[in-house]
């Protein structure tokens, strides 16, 4: 069980606290909005769903090498990733409103029993137009542990100030609030959006943008970055089967995508998320299209699949 709750631990809290926000002292370096028809309008009214399957793989693009464990796996019967991006507009000007929410059910499989499980989450971000954070909100929540969190970081010019409350059991409910002066001193994204921080570039070439995040359960303030080392001629190239557009098949179901690592840059570092997005501007809108993260205990890798975006211009 102790393995089991580590695996899972991993899949949910090191790998699905990612998402977007920026700074307002150092500006991140990007290239355009690119999931408006025009990047340099902020259209009111506008909206955008993704669903993404998620599955175990053992290999990823970047690496032939198998990931296993034998007599290990995970038996996923529903994994499902589901975010929206809403353009908003206030007193104070222009904002984003991002939501996710997360569920994997299924089984863990060892060599001497198989346990149920399932674990969901949602997320609630919102952000201004040039990415300076406003709020973020995020609720947690494995049945199998017996165990759940959820967390509200609210921006007040260089503070952050967040509440965090988790529950183990039934009756033990832990609160701890605190805050952090001077987060944004270097180019900051809320950690609930850095999976759509990497829309953001036309990687065309090496690349590194440094950042900064909050990670609210470990109260740690931590550095990371986005790189990405290719060149046109070696993009990969991916086939989204089944994938719909509004609805509709592109006519061209194979997309060119640039292979993006997202890491943790402290003296722990953790795996890297292994990320690819659409480089095609009109069409795919360089969405997220895979992503893989190795699951501590080696028994593979958990696998995002794009499968459908439905638009809202």
């Amino acid at each position: 069980m102790k393995r089991l709750k580590k695996f899972l631990t991993t899949i949910l809290i090191a790998l699905f606290a990612l998402t977007l926000t920026a700074c307002n002292n150092i500006p991140l370096q990007t290239d355009g909005v690119y999931w408006f028809d025009d990047t340099t309008s902020f259209p009111s009214g506008y909206s955008e769903t993704l669903v993404y399957d998620v599955s175990l793989s053992h290999v990823t693009p970047a690496s032939s090498e198998e990931v296993k464990v034998d007599g290990y796996t995970l038996q996923i019967s529903t994994g499902r990733y589901t975010t929206t991006l809403e353009t908003r507009k206030n007193t104070n000007g222009d904002y984003y409103v991002y939501t996710t929410s997360f569920l994997l059910e299924g089984s863990y499989v060892t060599p001497n029993e198989t346990k149920p499980f399932m674990d969901t989450f949602t997320t609630k971000t919102e952000f201004y137009a040039d990415f300076t954070p406003i709020k973020s909100q995020k609720t947690y929540k494995s049945e199998l542990n017996n165990y759940s969190y959820s967390y509200d970081i609210n921006y007040a010019g260089s503070k952050a100030n967040c509440k965090v409350t988790e529950f183990i059991g039934t009756n033990n409910e832990n609160t701890k609030e605190f805050s952090f002066d001077k987060y944004n001193e270097s180019a900051y994204i809320d950690n609930d959006v850095i999976l759509l921080f990497g829309r953001l570039f036309n990687v065309d070439g090496s690349f590194s943008q440094p950042f900064s995040t909050i990670d609210a359960i470990s109260r740690k303030l931590h550095k990371m970055s986005f790189s990405a080392g290719i060149v046109n001629e070696n993009l990969d190239v991916k086939s989204l089967d089944n994938y719909v557009i509004n609805g509709v098949n592109p006519t061209e179901p194979k997309v060119n995508c640039a292979r993006v690592g997202i890491s943790i840059s402290d003296t722990f570092s953790g795996n890297t998320i292994e990320a690819y997005y659409a480089t095609d501007h009109k069409t795919h809108r360089h969405r997220l299209v895979e992503t893989y993260t190795r699951i501590t205990g080696g028994i593979g890798y958990i696998k995002y699949s794009l499968k459908s975006a439905t638009i809202n211009n």
